[in-house]
């Protein structure tokens, strides 16, 4: 929910803007599943689908703003980064890395490899983004640069989102081990 509007995600591909009554907005085709929540910023709407598309709606009209491709789907929900110059988009893959993109235009920033899928939503200090792996790795990755600073082994694969509390990101995995990670390091 942003302001007075609801917006839901589907795996039908439409993207939903609802009044806080239940009335229908707009709604947006983006053309295959999607599976995370919608992300809002800047009066747009963040989607990623499982054809590996991402979206920026605007808020008002439900038209595209921008559209940017990764080579695997989208599984995770995207999220915001705010730095000194703009806002980035941070965006899970299955292509094996974390892609950065301007908010503004949806142009790429940078593209981080890892060595397997990427489910969870990144999460990030607007310095860091901390997310887990299907390599079984929390990876730390620096926003400025786009370089993974550190990886940290697991027990087994991550698909959730990690946590993050002051300079402590805590993620959980498959096997049920809690992991606290220290990100300021």
């Amino acid at each position: 929910i942003f302001g007075h509007t609801i917006f839901v995600a589907s795996t039908d591909g439409f993207v939903y803007a609802f009044s806080l009554d239940g009335k229908l907005l707009w709604k947006f085709n983006s053309g295959n599943s999607i599976e995370a929540s919608p992300m809002v910023a800047e009066n747009k709407v963040i989607i990623g689908n499982l054809e590996g598309n991402v979206f920026a709606i605007d808020i008002k009209s439900g038209k595209e703003v921008w559209k940017y491709t990764t080579d695997g789907q989208v599984n995770g929900s995207v999220n915001s980064v705010i730095t000194t110059k703009e806002t980035l988009v941070l965006i899970p893959s299955y292509d094996f890395a974390l892609h950065c993109v301007h908010l503004k235009t949806g142009k790429p920033v940078w593209k981080c490899p890892t060595s397997n899928y990427l489910n969870g939503t990144p999460s990030t200090d607007n310095k860091i983004a901390v997310i887990g792996g299907c390599d079984s790795k929390i990876h730390l990755i620096d926003i400025g640069s786009g370089k993974e600073k550190d990886s940290i082994q697991a027990g087994t694969y991550i698909a959730e989102s990690a946590a993050l509390w002051g300079d402590m990101a805590f993620v959980g995995d498959y096997n049920g081990i809690f992991t606290g990670v220290n990100i300021s390091e």
